[in-house]
């Protein structure tokens, strides 16, 4: 399995700065659906799910693409949901972007003496922002065998990347590494006393009208770091009430933590983003890639704070199918808002 982060990613959503052409907006869910459908024939995808949004709203469904009601898996789209969880948990005063992790879990977790290492200064901005320096990501090699398991493994995860004496990673660089997320995942368990699914739900999906959302019962072991399904309709819920250019987080997203990535791009809060014309964009990939037992794909994409879109399909991704799939649906997006 594979979670997606090269270079090649950062030319995202950067070249998307001209004027908008205008155009029908009843065409836009309709020229969306021409290009993903080009875009799965050109790469054999034979099953996508995707729904539109516009200025808060779902768009009308046509006749040839409805509202997606079906659930998929978020696959590394589910950090952002562990990074909102977050925000909550720090607008609440129960954490801070600099309480480190020590200040968590006391002395021990599951038997680790987290304070006879450096491990215990990490800090929650820096689990966000992928710039902890742990590494390598163990997951990696691990989640095959994790495969139809919904009982999460974070506290499995946060045991072993803590109880590391050495990490490869450089602290205060951006390493995108799927620890931080689960260790996040274990750090929402200790301080609210609740299941991370639990929780989450509670307080950054329902009070958006999420309905459908849960751990998924093929990659649910992966938890905040990758488990969770929903529909694309309800997940463009959620990127409405947390990304929109009203909320707290993306009206100003280098007050909370952000870290460096590359060529004006940034993480945080479990999403890549970067400034825009107007606001920001905000974008993230996932993919499952387990050979023939599992192979999945996820993309969103918030343009502006004004237009959106969110893609499920059936195939683990190569790097040239995702830079295809943003450039081919952020083009009918700019040429039609």
């Amino acid at each position: 399995m594979r979670y997606m982060f090269l270079k090649g990613l950062l030319i995202l959503l950067i070249w998307v700065c001209f004027g908008p052409a205008r155009a029908e907006q009843s065409n836009l869910v309709d020229a969306m659906d021409a290009a993903l459908a080009n875009w799965a024939k050109q790469h054999g995808v034979a099953n996508t799910t995707m729904t539109v949004f516009k200025n808060g709203e779902l768009l009308s469904p046509t006749k040839s693409v409805p509202v997606a009601k079906e659930v998929f898996a978020l696959a590394s789209l589910s950090k952002s949901i562990t990074g909102m969880c977050i925000l909550d948990l720090i607008e609440q005063k129960k954490l801070h972007f600099t309480t480190p992790l020590g200040a968590v879990f006391g002395k021990r977790l599951q038997g680790l003496k987290l304070n006879d290492t450096h491990n215990a200064n990490i800090t929650i901005a820096q689990l966000l922002t992928q710039t902890s320096g742990l590494g390598p990501d163990s997951t990696q090699s691990r989640m095959g065998k994790w495969l139809y398991s919904k009982r999460d493994r974070h506290e499995q995860i946060s045991k072993h990347a803590l109880g590391r004496e050495s990490q490869q990673g450089t602290s205060g660089k951006f390493q995108y590494n799927n620890e931080n997320y689960a260790i996040l995942g274990a750090v929402i368990e200790k301080v609210t006393a609740q299941g991370y699914m639990q929780y989450c739900r509670k307080q950054v999906l329902e009070p958006h009208g999420i309905s459908t959302a849960g751990l998924s019962p093929r990659f649910g072991a992966y938890g905040a770091m990758g488990g969770w399904e929903m529909s694309t309709a309800d997940f463009a819920r959620f990127v409405i009430g947390n990304l929109s250019s009203t909320s707290k987080y993306a009206a100003a997203p280098f007050d909370t933590a952000a870290a460096a990535v590359d060529g004006g791009v940034f993480y945080g809060a479990g999403v890549f983003f970067r400034k825009s014309t107007v606001g920001h964009n905000f974008w993230h990939h996932g993919a499952v890639c387990l050979g023939e037992r599992e192979q999945v794909g996820a993309f969103f994409a918030f343009w502006q704070g004004k237009l959106g879109v969110v893609v499920g399909y059936d195939r683990c991704p190569d790097w040239n199918m995702m830079i295809e799939l943003d450039q081919s649906l952020a083009q009918v997006a700019f040429a039609r808002q």
